[in-house]
């Protein structure tokens, strides 16, 4: 298994955009993804434009798989 732990901040002008992307990032990484175990994004309740996602992977196929999956393209 490959575990990521990402942080990220958005620009607070695109947040609203950026909420929508990485839902469907994150919901078809889970669906479409047979070798994504575990995707979860969460927002600092404090600092909302910081992100913290964390990612489990079956191995670096499935993770190499994500980043070649379409839904993940067009979140990039």
């Amino acid at each position: 298994m490959i575990a990521l732990i990402l942080t990220l901040d958005a620009h607070a002008e695109q947040l609203d955009a950026f909420l929508a992307a990485i839902e469907e990032n994150a919901q078809r990484s889970f669906t479409d993804e047979p070798g994504c175990r575990y995707f979860d994004v969460t927002q600092d309740a404090a600092q909302p434009t910081h992100f913290i996602f964390y990612e489990v992977y079956g191995d670096e196929a499935a993770l190499e798989a994500h980043r070649a999956a379409p839904h993940f393209a067009a979140w990039r």
